[in-house]
């Protein structure tokens, strides 16, 4: 990687020089910041031999000084690994540097009738969540977790109605407590909405649930034969052989396991955890909605398989323990309902605020 000299490079070795001790600074040439050529980041360099440690604790603290310096010109991604660059063209005392990857500008929330965002956002891209953030067309699982009151129904909600409009996709809504969701699909006929019948006990309701994901699963194994015996191409997916984008929304994930057997609740996590594996190539896709992603609620496998991970409401590390567990606290500019923090493809953890969309 290349590093160059810009106009906020000696702003930040301020910012740095004012927080980290007299014997680590610009001024005793201990600190030198560059930009990387392609703009994708900052890179902090500690000339070596020198009392400063490369190490984990020194890097979040520079992210702190560094996320916090910049924005709102800039916004600093939250990696989730200490990241460390080399640095081409430079002595063997500089030649490393931390590199903290960052944005050109902030993103806002988006606000307005679903009509007037839609004039805003390309939905062939992926599901808006704010100005300038999206989550990309090839994520194929997503969980929302908040507390009650963190806007977690309305940003799935939100999530629902821009997959609705967008072109070639099923939406099948699953919601145990019949609440706002289930109202929601129930305005739009085209959504495939499942929710308990009159009279049904929950525990023939997670059986229905259960076959209903099964059967999905059957319709994958169906895609990728197919794609098996007609493509060519190495890399491809259903769109090649004509096939809807599937999203499961797949609400309060909790209230279905209350009344469930271990078998029946095994039967229907080994479902989910299918559906996250196998179904990004088959476009088959599932976004998840729960108060707390427990160990004994949403198993590791498939908590490790969820390709976006959004948290809302409170954020220390009681609430972040399960999806952000190296996370205990993070710069948030916004305010409101439905702001959290949110890690797309492993790409860093990053504050959000989830569209508000006036009907």
């Amino acid at each position: 990687m290349r590093g160059i000299r810009t106009s906020i490079c000696r702003y930040l070795e301020n910012a740095c020089n004012s927080a980290l001790s007299e014997d680590v600074s610009s001024y005793s040439q201990q600190l030198l910041i560059l930009e990387s050529e392609d703009t994708t980041g900052i890179i902090a360099i500690f000339p070596m031999p020198s009392s400063f440690v490369y190490n984990k604790e020194n890097y979040y603290k520079l992210y702190d000084i560094i996320s916090v310096a910049a924005w709102p010109d800039y916004t600093c991604l939250r990696p989730n690994a200490m990241q460390i660059v080399n640095i081409d063209g430079r002595s063997l005392s500089t030649a490393r540097g931390f590199f903290f990857p960052w944005q050109k500008g902030h993103s806002e929330r988006l606000t307005g009738s679903i009509e007037s965002i839609l004039k805003q956002v390309d939905l062939s891209k992926g599901i808006p969540v704010m100005t300038n953030l999206r989550i990309p067309s090839d994520i194929n699982s997503i969980i929302v977790s908040g507390n009650t009151g963190s806007g977690k129904s309305l940003a799935v909600q939100s999530i629902s109605e821009f997959l609705l409009h967008t072109p070639n996709t099923r939406l099948i809504y699953i919601d145990p407590k019949k609440s706002a969701g289930a109202r929601w699909a129930r305005g739009h006929p085209e959504v495939k909405l499942v929710i308990p019948h009159d009279g049904e006990r929950l525990e023939e309701y997670l059986i229905r649930v259960t076959e209903l994901l099964s059967s999905e699963v059957r319709r994958i194994f169906k895609n990728q034969d197919e794609l098996y015996k007609f493509s060519d191409k190495v890399d491809t997916n259903a769109q090649e052989i004509n096939q809807p984008k599937t999203w499961i929304i797949l609400e309060e994930l909790e209230a279905l396991e209350v009344f469930g057997t271990k078998k029946e609740l095994e039967s229907l996590m080994h479902q989910i955890l299918l559906i996250c594996l196998l179904g990004r190539e088959a476009y088959t896709n599932i976004l998840i909605s729960m108060q707390v992603p427990r160990n004994d609620i949403l198993p590791i496998p498939i908590r490790s398989q969820l390709l976006c991970r959004i948290q809302l409401g409170r954020i220390d590390k009681s609430t972040t323990t399960y999806l952000f567990p190296d996370l205990d606290h993070i710069m948030m500019p916004f305010r409101g309902p439905g702001v959290g923090i949110c890690d797309i493809n492993s790409g860093g953890v990053q504050p959000i605020a989830m569209p508000t969309i006036i009907y």
